[in-house]
């Protein structure tokens, strides 16, 4: 909405504070967002080829390393990680109460 609506804000913003991103701005909105849950984001991660400083594992919070390469790994397209474990977010975080794994919502059903 802001680059059809202030073209002129955005190419302001673009010339003096991040000159070169208007074009991956645009990439990024001409594609779907790509939604996956935590245990896919680290079981993709786990079967990188790529050796990370962190090793991913489940349970464990996922690094700067581990976002860009799920970016990457994914068409350089925006990621959204979705439930991840209970342990790792604030206690306000609804519990999926689904068994072992105690994930989180991220994101509230349209009932709630």
């Amino acid at each position: 909405m802001v680059l059809a609506s202030c073209p002129e804000d955005v190419a302001l913003c673009h010339r003096f504070i991040a000159p070169g991103q208007k074009d991956r701005l645009e990439h990024m909105l001409k594609n779907n967002f790509l939604t996956i849950s935590y245990t896919e984001a680290v079981e993709i991660l786990k079967q990188a080829s790529q050796n990370f400083t962190f090793t991913p594992e489940w349970g464990v919070d996922l690094h700067t390393e581990h976002e860009k390469y799920l970016v990457k790994h994914c068409g350089n397209i925006p990621v959204f990680v979705i439930n991840y474990p209970l342990a790792l977010k604030p206690f306000y975080m609804r519990d999926n109460e689904d068994g072992p794994q105690h994930t989180v919502r991220e994101r509230p059903n349209k009932l709630d």
